[in-house]
């Protein structure tokens, strides 16, 4: 059930971004790199986190974001208790900067901690600027797999 909302959803949002680049509207942000890392952190995880660089493409500053993913254990299987999290983060990134985004899987992979665990789909639902104007996109149309 799970891959098939994943495939749906990237159908979906190919589909969309195809039609919004057509159109000549930029994405607000770009994710220029996502990845698992499989080690503690003191200031965020014991044990994995993701961590996802993330582009700001306006020219007004990011107070915050929404940022929603999906992850997989080295079977290609969601984690233990669900495969799709979605986090609000206060991370302020200036216009045309980028910042590093890190968010703890620890509560997510269980008490069964694999070996290695993949991002797959990830994109920002939700974007609060600096200027108190919000930009919002719950179908991930700018994210990346």
């Amino acid at each position: 059930m799970a891959k098939r909302f994943c495939i749906v959803a990237l159908l979906f949002a190919l589909i969309f971004s195809s039609c919004s680049n057509l159109a000549g509207i930029e994405s607000p942000y770009y994710i220029a790199d996502k990845k698992v890392l499989m080690e503690e952190d003191e200031d965020i995880c014991c044990y994995a986190e993701a961590v996802f660089e993330v582009f700001n493409n306006t020219e007004k500053e990011i107070e915050s974001v929404e940022l929603s993913f999906f992850f997989f254990d080295d079977q290609n299987q969601p984690g233990a208790y669900n495969n799709k999290i979605t986090t609000s983060l206060l991370c302020p990134v200036m216009a045309k900067h980028s910042k590093i985004i890190k968010v703890s899987l620890d509560p997510y992979i269980g008490p069964e901690i694999k070996e290695s665990y993949s991002v797959g789909f990830a994109y920002l639902s939700k974007i609060v600027y600096a200027d108190g104007s919000v930009w919002h996109d719950q179908w991930g149309v700018y994210g990346i797999v």
